[in-house]
């Protein structure tokens, strides 16, 4: 790819390209790629794509798209990491990815629950009009996605000789949502046992939208 400025790729990160305003094939829609960037030229502000290698997004034989001059080029980063969380036999929780080599590392203990929820946008008014546990499964329901809530439980290892705690635990209040729509926080409930130690919520809701 020519560009007017190379400045600030580098090896390994993603660029997306896609046609401006234009079917510049001539296949009746406007296309889009990713692409591993391999390396930049010395004196042109070329970005090389080439394929083999480490690369794993660039297929031999190149794009088989003929892209325009108008088309944009947007430079995303470092191949995007996968991170899944999990709460071990002994109450550690731990961190699956890339980074940890995709082995599960204890990155917490004493962590008794762990939910999440998924609050979405089905009617494309931009405010959240229902929250669940059910992960899309598709492009169109991630696209509902506009944030996130999630919420951990930590209990004290230290056993009371007394009930300290009470018989349910609310792991973040109850949500009242724009169109008035109540959502219940999820619950723990304890035995008489598990109530002989304290315990202690975090929770909070990440926005994936501006």
């Amino acid at each position: 790819f020519t560009v007017g400025n190379k400045y600030g790729f580098n090896s390994g990160d993603i660029v997306i390209v896609a046609e401006a305003n234009a079917d510049s094939d001539g296949d009746g829609t406007q296309d889009c790629s990713v692409r591993e960037v391999t390396g930049t030229s010395g004196a042109s502000n070329e970005i090389i794509h080439n394929p083999g290698g480490t690369s794993k997004h660039n297929k031999p034989g190149g794009l088989g798209i003929s892209y325009c001059q108008s088309a944009q080029l947007y430079n995303i980063g470092e191949l995007p990491d996968r991170i899944t969380y999990a709460i071990d036999t002994n109450n550690n929780l731990t961190m699956n990815s890339r980074q940890t080599g995709n082995v599960a590392v204890g990155i917490g203990e004493h962590i008794v629950m762990l939910r999440a929820m998924y609050c979405k946008d089905t009617n494309s008014d931009d405010s959240i009009d229902t929250c669940d546990n059910t992960m899309p499964t598709n492009a169109a329901g991630w696209r509902q996605v506009i944030a996130i809530r999630f919420g951990v439980v930590a209990r004290n290892p230290s056993r009371e000789p007394t009930l300290v705690g009470d018989a349910t635990i609310q792991v973040w209040p109850d949500m009242t949502l724009p169109g008035g729509t109540v959502i219940t926080g999820p619950t723990m409930t304890l035995s008489d046992e598990q109530r002989h130690y304290r315990y202690r919520t975090y929770q909070t809701l990440v926005p994936l939208r501006n």
